[in-house]
């Protein structure tokens, strides 16, 4: 048995082809008809076995709607939606799959009368009815890579203004003609021209949708890693043989796995390869764990490690998206109600509470963790406890407010301190004397911690010293 490519003609047929009868009146999506075909043996026999005796034939309903606008009869088709067939579909990372006359789908996936549902079995009878014209057996058709959050979504049509200004913003960042045609293969589209033009702006505000990313066709950071999502699901999917022209996005990700492979520990070899890869292709390698683990396991020091995704585009993150993160509001508000600001001293608990912010730099993942309570008065942030594969992008304490010891704001010793080390500070206060007062977290220190290397989340030492030996910053 066989597995059909999705970037083969008789996918980007059953594209087309489920788009006209459902009529997304698009009109500009993959046109070339059934022909060559891209196929890699991969699938048992126990596919088929399982396939044959089970299953259910298309309602009625469903065949009077799809047999004229196809003009095919579909009356062997049998409909297979069983807890087997969902494992049968996750096997092949596939949200349906079509083998001779059967459709297979995936858990969830199959809800008559959903206009999800409707969408996806006319791409699989597309399959049916391409094997019967071409008289091809034992080949699995599939959509498999990364399952949409809203598989039928559509973005409003972008205006002229829009458009522009995406080509201006995706030209920037999109330049090789290799890397435009498998992007345009991914959103739906002919990947010839190789041209970053309105279709392919639309097309890739259409993805976004799909995804439930905001929908201007502008290819940033977001949308470049649900791309690169893409392509490692398929490129998995494939195995070594068969990428394509998946091979551009893996290209630094193929170029790493050399350098573990020949033993290379040096970091100013594989900077030079990371300075030249395209964006996409630092965002593939961003987008996968896995394969950065590998290289931590690798690379000599954990501060390699940190330069060279910092290379890749991994960024600390700002006060105000610090501020906005769920984990640490949660924690900022737990250490105003554990700082006890309504209890007026003398007398009273009242005290400092605080922390330091830490961000995983494999996983993009934030945590916090408090520094130890009953230190009196003013809370001691040196010496930040070690969290595995993260650094330090933040601290935070609180200012109670009642008594004369504290300000709402940042005083003067936290900004000198905050400046020192080098990362943001966040400070929870009131601008009244109540807790009823509204909340506020104030900004002290830089904005952001200006670099992933260095000594934080190490026992005693300073919490943001930019480690590099010859007294630089810059490691771009």
């Amino acid at each position: 048995m066989a597995v059909s490519a999705p970037t083969d003609s008789l996918e980007r047929e059953a594209d087309r082809v489920a788009d006209e009868v459902m009529g997304s009146g698009r009109g500009q999506r993959r046109t070339d008809s059934a022909g060559g075909k891209a196929f890699r043996p991969e699938i048992g026999p126990t596919v088929a076995h399982g396939l044959a005796g089970g299953g259910e034939v298309l309602p009625r309903s469903t065949r009077e709607h799809f047999e004229p606008r196809f003009g095919h009869d579909f009356s062997t088709v049998r409909v297979h939606a069983d807890a087997e067939a969902a494992s049968s579909a996750a096997a092949l990372q596939a949200s349906a799959f079509t083998f001779g006359s059967h459709i297979v789908f995936g858990a969830g996936r199959y809800r008559p009368g959903n206009a999800d549902t409707q969408r996806l079995l006319a791409h699989e009878l597309t399959h049916v009815a391409q094997q019967d014209r071409l008289g091809l057996t034992g080949v699995v058709h599939r959509d498999f890579a990364v399952a949409p959050r809203t598989p039928a979504g559509v973005a409003a049509a972008l205006t002229p203004t829009q458009i522009a200004s995406a080509i201006t913003f995706n030209g920037a960042t999109i330049t090789q003609a290799a890397e435009i045609q498998l992007l345009r293969d991914i959103v739906g589209l002919d990947p010839a021209p190789a041209v970053v033009d309105g279709a392919f702006v639309q097309a890739v505000a259409d993805f976004q949708a799909q995804h439930g990313l905001t929908a201007d066709g502008k290819i940033g950071p977001s949308t470049r890693r649900r791309l690169s999502l893409e392509i490692l699901a398929e490129a998995r999917s494939l195995g070594s043989t068969g990428l394509g022209g998946l091979h551009v996005g893996l290209e630094l990700r193929s170029q790493i796995e050399t350098l573990i492979g020949a033993g290379n520990r040096t970091y100013a070899d594989w900077r030079t390869r990371i300075r030249a890869a395209t964006v996409l292709q630092r965002d593939v390698v961003l987008a996968e764990p896995a394969f950065l683990i590998r290289m931590r396991n690798h690379l000599s020091t954990f501060n390699d490690l940190a330069r060279c995704i910092e290379l890749l585009g991994r960024r600390a993150p700002t006060h105000g998206e610090l501020i906005a993160d769920p984990i640490v509001i949660a924690e900022l508000r737990a250490v105003w109600a554990a700082s006890s600001p309504t209890l007026n001293p003398p007398g009273g608990t009242q005290h400092e509470e605080g922390g330091w912010v830490y961000m995983n730099i494999i996983t993009n993942e934030i945590t916090v963790r408090r520094a130890p309570a009953g230190q009196g008065a003013i809370i001691d942030l040196t010496g930040p406890p070690v969290v595995a594969d993260s650094i330090v992008v933040g601290t935070y304490h609180t200012h109670p407010n009642l008594g004369p010891a504290w300000t709402a704001g940042p005083s003067g010793p936290d900004g000198v301190a905050d400046a020192a080390d080098a990362v943001p500070g966040i400070v929870v206060g009131s601008t009244g004397l109540t807790a009823a007062d509204p909340v506020t977290f104030f900004a002290s220190g830089p904005n952001r911690r200006a670099h992933l290397a260095g000594s934080q989340g190490l026992p005693s030492a300073p919490v943001a010293p930019q480690a590099k030996a010859d007294g630089t910053y810059d490691e771009r």
